[in-house]
């Protein structure tokens, strides 16, 4: 450990991080006492999924400065509250994209028979999440981890060991690796969509038209759900990093990274309801099949496929300027004082 009292410096990034990490397990912990106290609306977990992502996020994109074994063991810890939820997730999103359906596209009782089955297994699902939440290895866990980062000596156990240098140190500055994390998470947004033109069978000049491309675009399920989680992580990282960053260009980046996340998890939440519902188009929710239950998931299976196209077709315009200079100009804004001659950059993603 180097001599922190010679390099208060360094303490900088590891101050940020203990206090972002702890809030992060502060909301957890709330959460999972409404819980233990007999709540039992679907938002707590959505809640404490978030917290537990965003804890997890920046654990990942901040261990190369950090302390590499704590950052995995932290992790590790976090980890169980994605992974019992995953189901009840899915479910959620089943019952809210059934929900919204106009009724003259889901005429029936099946839709009626459906839609209770769903939240029958959304509360079971629930349930199986909250027993497991609340086990006591788990909690223990977490309480330990929200013990060690209440304490604001922690963050001195947060910097790496090594190397000893004292000029790598100098990287500890949350000044410093601002710019680092940023253009990390340029490079991998901007590798997703290059991904999606590599892949597209239009010719360049009709993909970089929105209107041109509109209908005809398409990206796989996978690929959207990787540029969505790859936002999420560029909007973390702008929050922890608010503290060094311009407020006016970081408001309007952030504003247009949640409406973005929005349109993706739209997306998202589309193509999780297709696949759960091609799953039980197979066997029925009692396991019997009929005419009335296969024309029900053709029409919900095509009226997802039209609005999934739409909302895709909404998205051109903007990753179709997604460009590594435009990106880059961005970030000088960000980190500087916003010039006269910066009126290019009018558009928060442009």
């Amino acid at each position: 450990m180097p001599d922190l009292k010679r390099q208060p410096e360094h303490l900088l990034l590891a101050e940020q991080g203990r206090q972002f990490f702890h809030h992060q397990i502060q909301v957890m912990k709330t959460c999972l006492a409404r819980l233990d106290a007999g709540q039992d609306d679907p938002e707590l977990i959505h809640d404490l999924r978030v917290a537990a992502r965003r804890f997890t996020s920046l654990v990942r994109q901040t261990e190369p400065f950090l302390d590499a074994r704590w950052c995995r063991q932290a992790a590790k810890t976090v980890h169980p509250v994605r992974k019992v939820t995953n189901r009840l997730r899915d479910a959620s999103v089943l019952v809210e994209r059934l929900a919204s359906m106009p009724a003259e596209q889901v005429p029936g009782q099946d839709v009626a028979d459906l839609a209770d089955w769903l939240g029958h297994e959304q509360r079971k699902h629930l349930e199986k999440a909250r027993l497991k939440l609340l086990d006591e290895k788990f909690r223990r866990k977490l309480d330990q981890l929200d013990d060690f980062l209440s304490a604001p000596a922690a963050a001195a156990h947060l910097l790496r060991a090594e190397p000893t240098s004292r000029d790598l140190y100098a990287l500890h500055s949350i000044e410093d690796v601002r710019s680092a994390l940023l253009f990390c998470q340029t490079a991998k947004l901007l590798a997703l969509r290059q991904l999606i033109v590599a892949e597209s069978e239009l010719p360049a000049e009709v993909l970089a038209d929105p209107v041109l491309a509109a209908g005809f675009l398409e990206v796989a399920p996978d690929v959207i759900h990787r540029i969505r989680l790859s936002a999420k992580d560029f909007r973390y990282v702008l929050e922890f990093l608010a503290p060094v960053l311009q407020s006016e260009p970081l408001a309007a980046w952030l504003d247009s990274f949640r409406a973005l996340q929005d349109q993706l998890g739209a997306i998202h939440d589309l193509d999780l309801a297709q696949e759960r519902i091609t799953r039980l188009e197979k066997c029925g929710p009692d396991r019997k099949l009929s005419q009335e239950w296969l024309d029900l998931c053709a029409a919900l299976k095509r009226a997802w496929r039209e609005e999934r196209q739409t909302l895709l077709d909404r998205l051109q315009p903007q990753w179709s300027d997604w460009t590594a200079e435009r990106f880059e100009c961005k970030i000088y804004e960000l980190i500087f004082q916003k010039s006269a001659q910066s009126d290019v950059m009018a558009d928060p993603l442009g």
